[in-house]
């Protein structure tokens, strides 16, 4: 799995569909849905189109957060606050899985935020350049504490959105950086080209692939033998005639030259019988048995 979908899906889906501490089912169909609708879709999509926005509208630097300048800011802000209080919430609970679903649930509002403020529109409009820049400072805002967020969960892709974005500052990587909202303060580059942090998997190939991995490997090939013949037995009439009795352990001593062998004499009323038998697990204190 691993090697396949790299350790982030992987540590998603297991984290996000086995709740801590209770009972979980895998399923191919879910962590390929889980990979494509949340890791590539709404994460990888919210990361790429906002990087491409800045590029195509402000040359690649993101302007300036001047704060909340609009009625869907101020619900964005709020949101974020909410949700960071409510991560930690889930957390102290141990409630990893609900934690992740808390993140997801400001991530796909960001995503929410783009098609209500239509960024395309804004550009349109010389007048609306601080508007279209105030919301391109938003979408960075908001992906940046959803970046901070998971790193608890995500080894990579945290890394990698603040390296698209040029946050390189090591206390914006921070949990006590979004506590408060508008901590990222000072201009950034974002990178030219971003990269799909999340690849999309194909729903099919991937399913069936999943599938195959997790059949219990084939047996290798044996030679058939042929059955030696069983000893004759004796049939139910033949065994009620047989006389069976309990019989005392005498003494047990070792065998001249054998360190695995005793003989044993035992005996039941007045007859007393010797043997020697290869495996006697009732006399501890043979070293060879213990």
């Amino acid at each position: 799995m691993i090697d396949r979908y790299g350790l982030d899906a992987t540590r998603y889906y297991l984290m996000r569909e086995l709740p801590f501490g209770s009972d979980g089912v895998f399923t191919p169909e879910g962590f390929v849905e889980r990979t494509n609708y949340d890791l590539a879709n709404d994460l990888g999509n919210l990361v790429n189109r906002t990087i491409s926005m800045i590029n195509k509208y402000f040359d690649g630097e993101l302007p300036a957060y001047q704060g909340a300048k609009h009625e869907l800011d101020e619900e964005m802000e709020q949101m974020a606050l909410d949700t960071v209080k409510t991560f930690h919430d889930n957390m102290d609970d141990l409630q990893f899985s609900v934690a992740l679903s808390t993140v997801w649930k400001l991530i796909s509002r960001t995503n929410k935020y783009i098609d209500e403020t239509t960024p395309w529109v804004l550009a349109k409009d010389e007048s609306q350049k601080d508007m279209l820049g105030n919301v391109m400072a938003h979408l960075v805002e908001n992906i940046r504490i959803a970046a901070v967020l998971l790193r608890p969960f995500l080894t990579h892709a945290p890394k990698q959105i603040f390296e698209q974005l040029n946050i390189n500052s090591p206390e914006l990587h921070e949990l006590s950086s979004v506590e408060q909202y508008g901590a990222l303060q000072q201009p950034i580059v974002v990178i030219d080209k971003p990269q799909p942090i999340f690849p999309r998997l194909e729903s099919d190939v991937e399913i069936d692939y999943i599938k195959q991995s997790m059949q219990p490997p084939k047996s290798e090939e044996t030679e058939e033998v042929e059955a030696a013949p069983s000893k004759a037995q004796i049939d139910i009439k033949d065994f009620d005639k047989v006389e069976i009795k309990a019989a005392t352990i005498i003494d047990a001593e070792n065998v001249k030259k054998s360190d695995k062998l005793l003989k044993n004499s035992s005996g039941f009323r007045y007859r007393t019988t010797s043997n020697c038998v290869w495996n006697c697990t009732i006399l501890p204190t043979r070293r060879h048995y213990r």
